[in-house]
């Protein structure tokens, strides 16, 4: 479990530098002022999480960032919390397995000892929900 540890502890780092020198803040405050309809919107959403996957590989950072981000878009919008949830799912949480230097991704391959996208075939969900979500906006 140390290397899954050392993982989350160098990834959460690396996080808290981006956001404390506004690397992060300036690409999704770019991404916020293209956004102007829900499909666009649900799009950015998702877009950022993946993004914030493969940068940091942190599954928890890559639904704080842009959720807090996106938040007051939703509301301009009147979208539902509950689609700003959903797409921070099909962004962040979802996609997380699939970035083969992310804690879940280095678990999986470990414990089926496979090569780190010997499962990918094997995972419908994380692949269908982010379409499904943007089928629902």
């Amino acid at each position: 479990m140390l290397n899954s540890i050392a993982l989350i502890l160098c990834a959460l780092s690396m996080g808290g530098l981006l956001m404390k020198y506004g690397v992060v803040d300036q690409l999704l405050i770019a991404l916020q002022k293209l956004v102007n309809t829900p499909f666009k919107l649900v799009l950015a959403t998702i877009v950022s999480g993946v993004a914030v996957n493969m940068m940091i590989g942190e599954e928890y950072l890559s639904e704080i960032l842009p959720g807090t981000a996106f938040k007051s878009a939703y509301e301009e919008q009147q979208l539902s919390q509950n689609m700003l949830t959903r797409s921070l799912v099909a962004g962040g949480a979802d996609i997380n397995p699939l970035v083969p230097w992310s804690v879940s991704g280095i678990f999986i391959a470990g414990t089926l000892s496979l090569h780190d996208y010997g499962y990918v075939a094997f995972t419908l969900y994380p692949l269908l929900n982010p379409l499904v979500t943007l089928l629902l906006a």
